[in-house]
């Protein structure tokens, strides 16, 4: 097979599209028209290598259609196939589709360049030279990447036959990105590494292997208010688009980013929480996460619930001091309040520090289960002073709590 799509006679692309072009001709111009022929065409390149029998071909691709003479459907659709692809080493009796011993299959002799095969190709040899020529993989992966647009024949993304391939390609990609990105942060080279993320992010938007990057890359810039930024933004899509909360590598990833932030912010921004108290760093505990997420997760679930007849449980704790003791001592009690509260709930339930001396806590069980949680809360703060009079906790239940949400969020201006 030739290896320069440039030399080849005919040039197939399935990344991202599909595409069959000869010469300047695209052929598949008209594939809605010529359906089960290109089906026929993407399952024998699928397959490229194995003979497969008309039975078989009939049975997997069209498993709900009924034909009586399935070899002369089949026979009928190579015939056409040939009749519209160029000659496979250009002879007149070469063919891209070969027939064996009663069967098809495709001819991996053929002249033919794939982008699929190219972007393989190249992933392998950045492997075999990754220890030895590290600038050199890093060469073939930023070219082998380039042909990843996508999924393989996303068209078919409901077909079983095509899944195996398309999770091979997947992974085989999620793997370069991974190893090229660890070689340019080896490098010293982040910008190259924010243009790589932008353009997998592009591809899948909800893919948590690429934002994490894109973030460090941001950060070793000094870029941190953007790479704040984009964790909240994706962070939020996460939640909305699949329900779930950040992996434990964001969640340090975001400890990071709030350690170096500015001490001297209002009070009322998300950096209240300081750089001790940001997302859990346990998988078992609440998820822990700023304001403006919160918010997001909020609204998400207050939605959810309204479509089920049902009402979010949302729970409010706040701490204030029965004899005036300074702002650090209760900044103090907060974290053990904080700390208490993350290892009292489920990783289901979803917490925030919503002022210097309220926590917001959304839980995801019923009313009765809720109260039981915060009664736990309010015991276990209360063990972890001898002097019980310096703080009081009020923690309860709050139903129509949107309204002192936008309350608050007016009050900040930020609504």
């Amino acid at each position: 097979m030739v290896e320069r799509k440039n030399q080849a006679a005919l040039e197939i692309v399935t990344l991202g599209n599909f595409r069959v072009k000869a010469g300047d001709r695209i052929l598949t111009q008209d594939a809605n028209r010529a359906y089960h022929l290109w089906e026929l065409f993407k399952y024998l390149l699928t397959q490229r290598g194995q003979e497969i029998l008309p039975e078989v071909l009939v049975n997997v691709l069209w498993p709900k259609e009924e034909y009586e003479d399935p070899k002369c459907v089949v026979r009928s659709l190579i015939y056409r196939l040939r009749q519209l692809l160029p000659r496979a080493n250009g002879e007149e009796n070469t063919h891209y589709i070969s027939c064996g011993q009663g069967g098809y299959c495709w001819n991996v002799s053929g002249d033919y360049w794939l982008d699929a095969q190219e972007f393989e190709d190249l992933c392998r040899k950045a492997q075999a030279c990754l220890a030895e020529d590290p600038a050199l993989a890093t060469e073939l992966l930023e070219r082998a990447l380039t042909y990843y647009k996508g999924e393989y024949l996303p068209e078919t993304a409901f077909y079983d036959w095509a899944f195996p391939q398309r999770h091979y390609y997947r992974r085989l990609y999620l793997e370069g990105f991974i190893t090229l990105t660890n070689l340019l942060r080896a490098a010293g080279r982040p910008e190259e590494i924010i243009s790589l993320c932008e353009g997998a992010i592009q591809i899948d938007p909800l893919e948590e292997e690429f934002h994490i990057p894109f973030m460090e890359a941001l950060l070793a810039m000094g870029r941190r208010k953007q790479a704040l930024s984009h964790y909240h933004y994706i962070t939020a899509a996460l939640y909305r688009e699949l329900g779930v909360k950040p992996s434990g590598p964001m969640r340090h990833l975001y400890r990071c980013l709030k350690s170096g932030e500015d001490s001297g912010e209002d009070l009322g921004s998300v950096s209240i929480a300081g750089p001790s108290l940001g997302t859990s760093g346990k998988e078992g505990e609440a998820f822990y996460c700023d304001p403006s997420v919160f918010r997001s997760i909020y609204q998400l679930e207050q939605r959810r619930a309204e479509r089920k007849g049902q009402q979010v449980t949302l729970g409010i704790a706040t701490l204030t001091q029965r004899i005036p003791l300074g702002f650090s001592s209760l900044q103090e009690a907060m974290e053990v309040l904080q700390r208490i509260i993350l290892t009292c709930l489920r990783k289901e339930d979803v917490i925030t520090r919503w002022s210097e001396n309220k926590i917001l806590i959304l839980l995801g069980t019923a009313p009765p289960g809720a109260r039981g949680a915060l009664r736990r809360i309010e015991d276990n703060f209360r063990k972890s002073y001898k002097d019980k009079n310096r703080f009081l906790l009020n923690i309860r239940l709050e139903a129509p709590f949107f309204v002192e949400m936008a309350e608050d969020c007016a009050q900040r201006g930020e609504v």
